[in-house]
């Protein structure tokens, strides 16, 4: 991995400027408003948390969305919409790993977010067992999309669960936790 010397000097800087600060301080009294203060936070944290949780999951999908310009139900059954940028090597890498996964009946849907006019070579270039919509505007209001790579686990129409981690065991171990891979 390459790393570039400009991040460590301004690290390096922000440290001294920590340290200087530390030394000009005053002494704390006590710890009653840094408690306050810290427990503010959790609870906003802890709000944001349950709000961001209750608001993705169960979200109706569109009752069809379109594939090679025809409609394509989404309703029925297991459905893994799958967000990406053909250009991008996250997501390629990504799309990689996911078509070793055994689907069973799971449908795949891969959802360009750029560039789709690269998306049909994307697929075919990874392996990915999926097909290609064009509806990346219903879907990104849908399901609240933000970042590539990001999915989407459906169930008979409803969200289960939206992944947004593609490292390491994921989404793999969701996608296993939910039943939607072998």
């Amino acid at each position: 991995m390459l790393f570039r010397s400009e991040f460590f000097i301004g690290d390096g800087i922000m440290l001294l400027m920590a340290a200087a600060a530390g030394v000009w301080a005053r002494a704390a009294a006590g710890f009653g408003k840094a408690t306050a203060v810290v427990a503010g936070v959790l609870l906003c944290a802890f709000a944001l948390y349950g709000v961001e949780t209750l608001r993705q999951t169960g979200t109706k999908a569109p009752d069809t969305i379109a594939v090679n310009g025809q409609p394509y139900d989404i309703r029925q059954g297991r459905v893994f919409l799958f967000f990406f940028n053909p250009q991008c090597m996250h997501c390629y890498e990504s799309a990689k790993t996911m078509s070793h996964f055994r689907w069973g009946g799971t449908r795949v849907v891969a959802v360009p977010v750029e560039e789709p006019e690269y998306a049909d070579a994307f697929v075919q270039e990874t392996g990915l067992k999926a097909v290609v919509t064009s509806d990346f505007p219903t879907l990104k209001t849908t399901f609240g999309y933000t970042v590539y790579p990001f999915g989407v686990a459906l169930e008979n129409g409803r969200e289960k669960a939206p992944l947004t981690q593609f490292e390491k065991n994921e989404p793999e171990a969701t996608l296993k936790r939910l039943r939607f891979i072998e």
